[in-house]
């Protein structure tokens, strides 16, 4: 469990500071759940989808069209 939430953080190019912020919660909380010593809730799953979609939306260009 921990090992995936650790791999799926560096897909996301994250650091467990930058992840523990956009959680909500305290980076040694990630460090924790990452080495198995917290389980890691139910609902981080879910949130960690969240979070993939935020950035993929961040990574599209804007598109801006003028009419000039």
């Amino acid at each position: 469990e921990g090992k995936e939430l650790k791999k799926i953080r560096g897909e996301m190019n994250l650091t467990q500071e930058e992840l523990a912020r956009e959680l909500s919660v305290a980076s040694n909380t990630v460090a924790r759940w990452e080495r198995g010593e917290r389980k890691i809730p139910n609902h981080l799953s879910l949130a960690l989808e969240m979070l993939k979609t935020k950035q993929k939306a961040q990574d599209k260009p804007n598109c801006f069209f003028s009419l000039s």
